[in-house]
């Protein structure tokens, strides 16, 4: 769940993007980027911050730390605000 589903804000198209970047963590990662977020307690998720990819992958260049922390970012105008430009930033990042 986006920060703002948790904090009971309106629905935005942006809580999908947020899912998205969480499951492209995962992928590369093996592990769920915010320690602790598991069962009922997301407060790990509300408060941020994730936890660094290098923790789980210690060869991960910078640019991935650098996409995630924008498409992870908990204030939602940092965020990518449309698909085309969430995917456009993960292939330069991937690159």
């Amino acid at each position: 769940m986006a920060p703002e589903q948790l904090r009971g804000q309106p629905v935005e198209p942006a809580w999908d993007l947020w899912g998205l970047a969480v499951i492209t963590y995962e992928m590369l990662a093996g592990a769920h980027p915010f320690a602790g977020a598991t069962g009922a307690d997301y407060s790990a998720v509300r408060i941020g911050p994730f936890t660094p990819l290098t923790a789980h992958l210690q060869e991960a260049p910078t640019r991935w730390q650098e996409f995630f922390a924008r498409v992870l970012a908990l204030e939602t105008a940092r965020r990518p605000n449309s698909a085309h430009l969430f995917f456009s930033e993960l292939e330069r990042a991937l690159s």
